[in-house]
């Protein structure tokens, strides 16, 4: 093919691609996201989701860096593929969804790829670091700009008051006191 007709068609091409601006705030959208956890025990592990969560990520265009994080999870919303299981992490001894429906997380600074935020989580805060990695920011058939965002870290649960435990033979405990979280996020920019 000539080169100049092979120039015109590229340049074309790229025209009719629309605009796509990817700085402000996004809106975390629970359909097409999830929100996981991980935690070791004696027998294995036992792996959990939430189904009813909110929040917001902020982006920066020049670098198309994380800004801010907030997030609110329904703790009463866990699903571990265990019926009973999830009635007792619902109870007074772990979630204690009763008195504390939600998990609460505000990103206080980002440095280079992690996120460092406070976490509240069964009344207690603290201040905790995920890694953090923005996948590319395109716009949907409806036009929308899409923003997707992984994220990854650990808590110890008894920073935050979950200190149940049985303790097995030669007093080894049943389950971790580390916890894997893990997001994998979309967030459609707020006009």
């Amino acid at each position: 093919m000539n080169e100049r007709i092979l120039r015109v068609l590229m340049i074309a091409a790229i025209a009719a691609v629309p605009a796509c601006s990817w700085a402000g705030t996004f809106t975390i959208v629970p359909e097409v996201s999830v929100v996981m956890f991980r935690a070791p025990y004696m027998e294995g592990f036992t792996l959990g989701t939430f189904s009813a969560f909110a929040g917001t990520m902020d982006i920066d265009e020049g670098r198309k860096n994380l800004t801010n994080l907030t997030a609110q999870v329904d703790l009463r919303s866990v699903d571990t593929l265990n019926s009973q299981r999830n009635w007792d992490l619902q109870g007074a001894d772990l979630f204690d969804t009763q008195r504390f429906p939600t998990a609460e997380f505000q990103s206080k600074r980002i440095e280079g790829s992690k996120v460092v935020g406070d976490l509240t989580l069964k009344g207690k805060t603290k201040e905790v670091t995920l890694e953090y990695r923005m996948a590319d920011v395109f716009q949907d058939k409806a036009g929308r700009t899409v923003a997707g965002l992984t994220l990854r870290g650990q808590i110890n649960r008894k920073d935050f008051g979950i200190v149940y435990n049985r303790m097995l033979e030669k007093n080894t405990p049943f389950m971790s006191e580390n916890v894997l979280v893990e997001a994998e996020l979309a967030g459609i920019l707020m006009k």
